[in-house]
């Protein structure tokens, strides 16, 4: 039998990594496929499919509040 391990967990509170309000998801499922896996998060009784590189436990203040990474700092 295949073991599986993931970065995230049921019940995580996740973000978006490109969501410019930094929202809270809750994961609520985790789906593997033949493919790979995805995540299943949700928010105001709407669930969305996302991959590990979309999403992040740490939630980027600097995004939110609209403050632009400088390229050169």
């Amino acid at each position: 039998m295949k073991s599986y391990t993931f970065k995230y967990h049921i019940g995580q509170v996740i973000y978006f990594k490109t969501d410019k309000d930094q929202n809270e998801y809750l994961l609520t499922g985790i789906v593997i496929d033949p493919y790979g896996h995805y995540y299943l998060l949700s928010n105001a009784g709407l669930e969305y499919k996302a991959y590990e590189l979309e999403i992040t436990s740490e939630r980027n203040t600097l995004l939110a509040l609209g403050v632009e990474k400088n390229a050169n700092t």
